[in-house]
């Protein structure tokens, strides 16, 4: 006896009974292009900032840098953050403004005080230290969650530290303050369309030197295009042989890898690679653990009639018939293992799906968080930054928690002879 099995990267719906090759579940891409009407600079004006602004590049990234990278925005908008203006925003005449002390002396903010008028059409850059009190963390995760992620934007964090000299407040769960003069971080929180902030990213990296910046993307989209699998000769491969999709099968795409089982009696392995194309500030978040590959449904083709049907009485043996894991390192690769055992004589199709299952933040996140058992320090260290960690993560859990980004659909034909 020997069983086929080809495996096919699509992306559409699905229907419970179907004539032609079932569709596989549905893999939503960045868009192609993002146009953007406004771009809001939304600078935080605590007096925990007034630190930053004598500093000359801080002047410069704040008034020019963020700015020159909105190159395909009709126009830019400054705005002041602060409480101690009625609705905690004040549009700013001139964006130099930002570059004086005088403009960081208007008391705390909110964060989420900026959220509530996100664009679809635009982008909003906050830039602030991300010094509040947990409690007021909190509130801003959850309302990034409510006003971005869940209505499909996607959150860019620009991360660099710069020349400080003043008082930095807010420091611990009793709101400590202490003087430093040094390198302090600051942070860019860029909302928008997934393809609107990786542009914006793309365009900052030619204002600024690369090298003392960090980017991330967290996005329910990552994917450019569907992640592609491919067979190479040094791949290994236990009990199985390559062969070309027989004609008579109803595939829905034309981008095809046939196999065949030597043996039905044994388990048959296959390593391969999976080429990912996904938003480049999205790849320092992703490791070895970051990607989840399940089989979803189960199709069976009617000998007779031809038709497949998502349910029947062998589901729940066949489904385990196929196991697939998905691992990223420095390339990604996609593991099958088949029990043909578990299979009946006829024509099975696995509906399979790469997501990403959790984000795992770069080195320099943990180097860069002050823990809380250093709030109570006499002289905390003010190249860090509080609550920095918790609140990456925050971010990261708010979309993997319903299922994760999608970077992959796929479908494993496997015929039973």
């Amino acid at each position: 006896m020997a069983a086929s099995i080809f495996l096919v990267l699509v992306g559409c719906n699905g229907s419970p009974k179907i004539e032609e090759g079932p569709p596989a579940d549905s893999l939503a891409t960045v868009e192609k292009d993002a146009s953007v009407d406004v771009t809001d600079v939304v600078i935080d004006a605590t007096p925990s900032m007034r630190g930053f602004a004598d500093g000359p590049r801080y002047q410069n990234f704040v008034t020019q840098s963020l700015a020159n990278a909105s190159v395909a925005s009709e126009r830019v908008e400054y705005h002041q953050l602060t409480t101690a203006l009625p609705g905690g925003l004040q549009a700013v005449d001139q964006k130099m403004r930002a570059a004086e002390s005088t403009f960081y002396a208007r008391g705390n903010t909110e964060l989420s005080t900026a959220l509530d008028s996100l664009d679809r059409d635009g982008l909003t850059v906050l830039l602030t230290d991300l010094f509040q009190s947990s409690a007021d963390m909190n509130a801003v995760s959850r309302a990034i969650a409510r006003q971005a992620l869940d209505q499909g934007l996607a959150v860019g964090v620009i991360a660099s530290r710069f020349q400080f000299d003043g008082r930095v407040y807010d420091v611990g769960p009793d709101g400590r303050a202490f003087d430093f003069n040094g390198q302090r971080p600051l942070y860019g929180l860029v909302f928008g369309l997934p393809r609107a902030v990786s542009d914006y990213f793309e365009n900052l990296r030619e204002f600024v030197d690369p090298e003392r910046y960090h980017f991330l993307l967290f996005s329910s989209r990552v994917a450019e295009q569907p992640g592609r699998v491919q067979i190479r000769d040094s791949d290994p491969i236990r009990n199985l042989v390559r062969v070309k999709p027989q004609a008579d099968v109803p595939l829905p795409s034309t981008q095809t890898l046939g196999l065949r089982i030597r043996d039905n009696n044994i388990s048959a392995r296959l390593s391969a690679q999976l080429d990912l194309d996904v938003l480049p500030d999205v790849r320092p978040l992703l490791s070895s653990e970051s990607l989840a590959a399940k089989v979803t449904k189960v199709w069976k083709r009617d000998a007779q009639s031809g038709t497949y049907v998502g349910e029947f009485e062998e589901r729940s043996r066949a489904k385990g018939a196929l196991c697939i894991r998905a691992v990223q390192n420095d390339s990604s690769r996609l593991r099958l293992r088949i029990r043909p055992e578990d299979l009946r004589r006829g024509f099975y199709t696995f509906n399979t799906t790469v997501d990403v299952r959790k984000w795992e933040l770069p080195q320099w996140v943990s180097d860069w968080n002050l823990p809380p058992s250093e709030f109570q320090a006499e002289t905390p260290d003010g190249s860090k930054t509080a609550n920095l960690h918790s609140f990456l993560l925050d971010l990261g859990s708010g979309l993997t928690n319903t299922g994760g980004p999608r970077i992959a659909a796929l479908q494993v034909y496997v015929e039973k002879q």
